[in-house]
């Protein structure tokens, strides 16, 4: 079944955000090869020594003691992934792109849904004398929008109806399902 038509543009931007994600985590790799190369070469080779020092002036050699502990490739990308902020949000935003790339292909995508209302209507009635109505409105629930175009939600509603200048006030709690499918779409 293909995906609606509203859909494309969105998994455009994803499979945009994905890439990019891509891009910086293999950007960010490429800059700890590169460091991790550039951290076991000790001294430079011996073209690089050459064009580096001019006949006149000689530059001193570091000599590097045996005993120091050399660190390989494989230990040096270990530290950096364990110790390295960036690497990290660059790995997390990979995996959101690709947990948010699998979205649209979802069957079942509840969202909260919650709701108020206060209103006050002081116009007059015949039949009964008071100033005004009080009325407050509140809901909580959850709602989903199918593939196929039904939009579900079931909510629990609650009501509180005030009438200022006689006595009665009550409330009303009641669950609510609600379901709609738009008949005329293009």
């Amino acid at each position: 079944m293909k995906p609606p038509r509203y859909f494309g543009a969105r998994q455009d931007s994803l499979s945009l955000r994905r890439r990019l994600a891509a891009i910086t985590f293999a950007g960010a790799m490429l800059a700890i090869t590169i460091l991790a190369s550039l951290a076991g070469a000790q001294t430079p080779p011996p073209a690089m020594q050459h064009a580096r020092t001019s006949p006149s002036k000689a530059t001193p050699r570091v000599v590097v003691p045996a005993q120091t502990p050399t660190l390989d490739l494989t230990d040096f990308l270990k530290q950096v992934s364990e110790g390295n902020g960036a690497f990290e949000a660059a790995r997390l935003s990979k995996s959101s792109a690709d947990a948010t790339a699998l979205e649209p292909g979802l069957q079942l995508k509840p969202n909260f849904v919650a709701g108020a209302s206060m209103i006050s209507d002081a116009k007059p009635s015949p039949f009964f004398p008071y100033q005004r109505l009080e009325t407050s409105n509140y809901y909580v629930g959850v709602a989903n929008q199918f593939s196929f175009g039904l939009n579900a939600k079931f909510t629990y509603n609650f009501a509180d109806y005030h009438y200022v200048g006689i006595a009665p006030q009550y409330f009303e709690g009641r669950p609510q399902l609600e379901a709609s499918f738009p008949l005329w779409r293009k």
